[in-house]
């Protein structure tokens, strides 16, 4: 598996595109694979980005839904329900009659707090660790 994704990193890093668009794409598919974890769906979402946004580059968007898999993204989902918790604390805040409805917009609001935070710092960090290697990659 480590080897495919390798092997598929390099596809994108020699497509003659510029790196900045590479790592765009690679930071947009980021932040897709943070804000819709849900699969299928996060697929549908990049595709109407990628229909959206012309200087990007689709496969490196692509390459990032592949990269942030559901075995990658579950701890860090995790994580970034704790972000939530901490900020919110104990906090239970009651706006329906129905206390499933309650738990759901709670457990909702916290991850997607934490998915905001997660997901954005990796997607910056990986914005600038996508631009380095293309950069240097096609200088050789």
């Amino acid at each position: 598996m480590i080897h495919r994704a390798k092997r598929h990193f390099e596809e994108i890093i020699k497509v003659k595109t510029n790196p900045r668009e590479i790592a765009l794409g690679f930071a947009i598919g980021t932040l897709v694979e943070f804000f819709v974890p849900i699969p299928l769906l996060d697929i549908i979402v990049a595709l109407i980005i990628a229909s959206v946004f012309g200087k990007l580059s689709k496969l490196s968007l692509f390459g990032a839904l592949l990269f942030w898999n559901f075995l990658i993204t579950w701890p860090l989902l995790t994580l970034s329900l704790k972000i939530g918790n901490a900020i919110f604390g104990s906090e239970h805040i009651v706006r329906y009659d129905i206390e499933v409805f309650n738990y759901a917009y709670n457990f909702t609001r916290r991850l997607l707090v934490g998915n905001i935070i997660v997901g954005s710092g990796l997607a910056l960090i990986s914005y600038f660790a996508v631009w380095f290697i293309t950069k240097k990659y096609q200088e050789k």
